[in-house]
């Protein structure tokens, strides 16, 4: 599994991918942009000029010597040609090529029969993921190389391609391997010259088109010219280059947009600029592209009729030269392409949009709501408006009937919006990256507004359908955002401290705040997070209520030692505040730990996306890499707030807020961690219960919600007990401390039983659905102090006759 990253830079507003990462995630991430470190297949070694001399097969060992010291005597080859090699059974051993993971190598020692440029590939010869290296050689010569010379992993899909200056009766050392020690490979590689360039080569050559098309290309042996190299519309991904160029003139035979194309029609990473004029460039490009179609391009020039245009072709990356045909086309947008022209809606919908022949604006492409992935641009946009016929808050969704990255924007009023206008935008609302869009916004009724509906991609196109709907009274000001299960973790990719946030409230009145649940890790990657010291939760005001907790306001903090139980268990800890505290408005909750790099103490629920009026301010993320986290400054620290969403993981983390009048929450005791009564059999983890026979840490007892008499949501949660065990959950006046079977009771006098479950991989809750809640089932009133705890039938042998086992306590104050 390929962990991704989530960088500093792109937190400040740059693309995914860069130096110095900052957060990274136990989940695999899918970048918002295209890995350009996988282009399509290229089969060169078949198109060489001439074709490829006889083949040269070997099958010594296992196709190429496992150990590099014995590759000179038993794997020696030269000159050109194509070669055997088979990975099977084979290892890693040392040195090994310093690109990607390789692993499972076997070496080739060959020596050049010609000077220049030598090609060495396995495209289009194997499907495995394979990785190539090339040494100089040992010292003595034929001994295990120290120098490399270059390392490749994917060139040609997840094959590879290489080339390099070699001189005549030099020796060098070939290493062939997969991807992170992946599957075996039984296949071929070729060893090739370069290929001779095409006549159209350089600007002052090209070639003249006629006809209708579509037209063949080639760049198999193309150089890079110095011309169509800094062209500001070929700018993309960080960089304006056109590699290993070919050149065409082509007379319009129309007056309007030429699209030129050639999405389906070629396997290589293309890019392609159309320039005014005959011959080399003079000025400026009228278009450029480098991805619209997977790795294809496709770019749009004004053309008039009767006059000549020239067209470049080249490629994405410098090692990279395909071949294929390419389309030139009148192109006719849509008729809502334009904001001054847009398609008015009427209703709530769904209302069909489709984006396949839309261009990309100059309006709506700099607002800030539209952030995401460094990018505020909404690429292949087109427009609408819509009247509403309510007031209060309206979603505005995508989700369900579209199946491409798409954007969506809301402006108020009918007429093209100023920048800086948008009342609502989203780009991934309705689920994972590279989902549609959901977005929220105030409406009026009888107030008109525009849509703005397009792509995150430049070359993304679809079709959809928009929904409006109007939504009820908000709900309650800390009505939970999680669905209580993390598919995912997060935290600073070289350690430090990390602070997950998420929003509450409604903008107007004010909430009590008496403690803050979380938890830490996931249960869908195991291990991710080791405690290196307490947990500090804060809260924090919004004194501006407009969603941002950049200039949030500290109102309480309380540090506390993080509870085994809610590690990788999705078990909340509730952490009580040492003094309640009262937020106006909007305001955040949020928890810090200090944890080592490759660690993800965060968790985060992905299964909705994060998305939708029900998230209001949603989840953000802070972090300093000193360790020394600010929490009256959190801009201040060297990762400043972001949300979720603009950093390119959006989710909700598993955070909550106890609300109430105040007075104390809930509160673990009783632990059978050695600081009260003992266990009977051994210590266990701090915070837990005594040991039992499944799990030496004890199992944990753990209570979340708000525990309110007459909207009580307070759940009582028992883990680490045996698998399918029952669990009885009690409640009681007193707290004692006495043995009981394999450990210890904690609650006494007048006991309530609430309900009996059967754990399911040591889990059980009370309530479930369909259960009383607690404050009904044990008659509570508001002022009444209640203890809980968990008793758990633990029939394996253990160190007492005893067959039951059971949890640390919970005393709960009922408001």
């Amino acid at each position: 599994m390929r962990r991704s990253l989530i960088t500093a830079a792109l937190l400040a507003g740059l693309p995914l991918g860069l130096a110095g990462a900052q957060v990274t995630t136990s989940q695999p991430v899918p970048t918002k942009v295209q890995d350009k470190a996988v282009p399509p297949v290229i089969q060169k070694s078949a198109q060489l000029p001439g074709g490829p001399t006889t083949p040269t097969l070997v099958s010594f060992g296992v196709g190429g010597n496992n150990n590099c010291a014995s590759a000179s005597t038993t794997d020696a080859i030269s000159g050109f040609g194509t070669f055997g090699v088979n990975t099977t059974g084979a290892t890693s051993g040392t040195p090994l090529g310093s690109c990607g993971a390789i692993g499972n190598d076997v070496w080739f020692y060959w020596t050049a029969t010609v000077t220049g440029t030598t090609f060495i590939s396995t495209c289009g010869q194997t499907s495995a993921d394979s990785v190539i290296a090339v040494w100089a050689d040992g010292s003595p010569a034929g001994t295990c190389p120290t120098t490399q010379i270059l390392c490749l992993d994917d060139f040609c899909g997840l094959q590879t391609e290489v080339n390099f200056a070699a001189t005549a009766g030099t020796s060098y050392f070939l290493e062939f391997g997969s991807y992170a020690s992946g599957a075996p490979y039984n296949a071929t590689f070729t060893i090739s010259p370069p290929p001779t360039p095409p006549s159209n080569d350089g600007c002052a050559t090209p070639n003249v088109l006629s006809g209708p098309g579509p037209y063949p290309y080639t760049s198999l042996g193309a150089t890079t010219g110095a011309q169509g190299q800094t062209e500001a519309a070929c700018l993309a991904y960080g960089f304006t280059d056109v590699y290993n160029d070919v050149w065409y003139t082509w007379t319009a035979t129309f007056t309007g947009t030429a699209r030129v194309s050639n999405c389906g029609q070629s396997s290589h990473d293309s890019r392609i600029a159309v320039y005014a004029g005959a011959g080399c460039p003079s000025g400026a490009a009228l278009g450029c592209n480098d991805d619209v179609c997977g790795f294809q391009s496709q770019t749009d020039a004004l053309v008039v009729s009767g006059q000549p245009y020239t067209i470049q072709i080249g490629s994405f990356g410098s090692a990279a030269t395909g071949n294929g045909t390419f389309s030139i086309a009148q192109f006719v947008p849509s008729t809502n392409d334009d904001c001054a022209l847009p398609t008015n809606l009427v209703g709530n919908g769904p209302h069909a949009f489709d984006t396949s022949t839309a261009s990309t604006g100059s309006q709506g492409q700099s607002e800030g709501l539209c952030l995401a992935f460094g990018s505020m641009a909404i690429y292949n946009d087109v427009w609408f408006t819509w009247t509403a016929s309510t007031t209060g808050t309206v979603e505005a969704s995508l989700c369900g009937g579209t199946f491409y990255d798409s954007k969506i924007s809301i402006y108020q009023g009918s007429g093209c919006p100023a920048p800086g206008s948008s009342i609502g935008c989203d780009d991934d609302g309705c689920g994972t990256i590279g989902a549609a869009s959901v977005t929220c916004f105030s409406a009026t009724s009888g107030q008109t507004y525009m849509i703005q509906i397009g792509a995150y991609g430049s070359g993304q196109f679809g079709t959809g359908q928009l929904q409006f709907t109007p939504q009820g009274p908000p709900g309650a000001a800390c009505a939970p955002l999680d669905d209580g299960s993390s598919e995912n973790s997060v935290g600073l990719t070289v350690g430090g401290a990390v602070c997950w946030m998420v929003g509450f409230g409604q903008g107007a009145g004010s909430t009590t705040i008496t403690a803050i649940e979380t938890c830490f890790g996931t249960p869908a990657f195991l291990g991710g997070y080791i405690p290196q010291g307490p947990v500090t939760v804060g809260v924090w005001d919004d004194p501006n209520d407009d969603g941002n907790i950049s200039d949030g306001v500290l109102l309480g903090t309380t540090t506390v030692a993080v509870s085994p139980g809610s590690i990788d268990s999705d078990i909340f800890q509730s952490i009580p505040l040492g003094s309640s505290v009262t937020a106006n408005g909007i305001f955040f909750v949020g928890a810090v730990v200090v944890h080592n790099g490759g660690e993800y103490p965060g968790p985060l629920d992905q299964s909705g996306g994060g998305g939708g009026c029900s998230a209001g301010p949603g989840s953000w993320v802070a972090g300093e890499n000193s360790g020394t986290f600010n929490f009256t400054n959190l801009a201040a620290n060297n990762v400043p707030p972001q949300s979720m969403t603009s950093v390119g993981i959006p989710g909700n983390w598993l955070m909550r807020a106890v609300c109430g009048p105040g007075g104390t929450p809930t509160t673990p005791f009783c632990f059978g961690d050695g600081t009260g009564t003992a266990c009977p059999c051994g210590t266990g983890a701090a915070g837990n219960g005594c040991p039992n026979s499944v799990n030496a840490a004890g199992a944990n007892l753990a209570a979340t919600g708000n525990a309110i008499v007459g909207s009580d949501t307070l759940v009582l949660t028992g883990s680490g007990m045996p698998g399918t065990a029952t669990a009885l959950y009690f409640q009681g006046n007193a707290q004692i401390s006495v043995v009981f079977g394999d450990g210890l009771r904690c609650v006494a006098t007048n006991i309530v039983r609430l309900g009996t479950k059967t754990n399911a991989g040591g889990t059980s809750a009370y309530p479930a659905p369909g259960d009383l809640s607690i404050s009904v089932r044990g008659g509570c009133s508001a002022g009444d102090v209640r203890n809980y705890q968990c008793w758990y039938r633990n029939a394996a042998s253990f160190c007492t006759p005893a067959t039951f086992n059971l949890t640390n306590g919970v005393n709960v104050v009922w408001q």
